[in-house]
């Protein structure tokens, strides 16, 4: 049985999805809060709770390959190092034979400034003393973090961060499930660090000349302070704690935390990763874009033709009040 955690999230849908075209149906599960996680796509669902441990042994019984995908839960008291551990060693105690988990890049450098670093690294540290055979997919920033925001800068021409000068190999959230589903139904990979990336690594001048292309609305990137970065998110309502820890991902992409480029998607699923380029050309439905790449999963917004609707990217509606990975 090959289970997944979070399975009622983005992340956690997508895997499912591309999951199923590996392996039967009957031979996945589905895990969540929400009981019928799984029934639009035909796969069996089981109550899981990582802040209760009374729900982990029924949930992961029987499992061979689990995956477990990191929460978006922030807490100063380490309530997120706390969910993951407690999945981990009741997989280990229910006999679950390999454990995939979802990181970000360079997770395992103890200098790296971003604030969900911490978590991950340490959840790394348990399951490398857990005793199962485990793999880690250091997930590198969702491509879709691009169009947080967008209305806000095809309105004003200004796209305003604190990434400075530094690239980022930016990947698709379809490309990182259709990583994670292609260890899950293959195996293995065990004892490894699999850094997801993008094709290329942009920094955000080059990211604002491309929305400028798509769109048909000049815009430019105006790189700003840490504080600037924390006052804006605020204002557009995300708590300020959580703009705080947001914050600290613009200072971990100038420092070169996210700039390396790899094959692992391509190497993994036989297929090439979604470019930046491919994935804007999507969102603003430009004609010229080829869907093949981008596959089934991909983007597939309102029509945003040549600047004619300047409303953006609907995914980018409240995104400022998501927390980061």
């Amino acid at each position: 049985m090959i289970a997944v955690t979070g399975a009622s999230g983005r992340l956690g849908r997508l895997v499912l999805r591309l999951l199923l075209e590996h392996v039967d149906a009957a031979s996945v599960l589905a895990l969540s809060r929400s009981p019928a996680a799984g029934a639009e796509l035909g796969v069996a669902s089981r109550l899981l709770d990582f802040d209760d441990p009374d729900t982990l042994p029924r949930a992961f019984d029987g499992v061979e390959r689990l995956m477990i995908i990191s929460t978006n839960v922030f807490d100063p008291n380490g309530r997120r190092v706390r969910q993951h551990a407690n999945a981990v060693r009741a997989a280990a105690r229910a006999g679950v034979g390999h454990l995939v988990y979802t990181s970000i890049s360079c997770a395992d450098d103890p200098a790296h400034p971003a604030a969900v670093a911490a978590d991950h690294r340490a959840t790394e540290a348990v399951l490398a003393d857990c005793g199962v055979p485990y793999t880690v997919l250091g997930n590198c920033m969702y491509t879709e973090l691009i169009v947080m925001g967008l209305d806000a800068t095809l309105a004003t021409g200004l796209m305003l961060d604190n990434c400075g000068a530094g690239a980022s190999a930016y990947v698709s959230r379809v490309d990182c499930a259709a990583v994670a589903a292609a260890v899950l139904a293959g195996g293995g990979h065990e004892g490894q660090r699999l850094n997801v990336t993008g094709p290329q690594a942009l920094t955000q001048w080059e990211i604002a000349d491309l929305i400028s292309e798509f769109s048909g609305v000049p815009v430019q990137y105006v790189p700003i302070r840490d504080e600037e970065t924390v006052a804006g998110l605020v204002a557009h309502g995300m708590p300020e704690p959580t703009a705080r820890q947001f914050a600290t991902i613009g200072r971990s992409i100038r420092e070169g935390y996210t700039s390396t480029v790899t094959d692992v998607v391509e190497r993994t699923t036989g297929r090439k990763a979604t470019s930046i380029a491919d994935f804007l050309a999507a969102a603003f439905d430009v004609a010229s874009y080829r869907g093949d790449q981008m596959g089934p999963a991909g983007p597939r917004p309102g029509s945003v033709r040549g600047g004619a609707r300047r409303r953006g990217y609907p995914g980018s509606r409240g995104a400022a009040r998501r927390p980061p990975r």
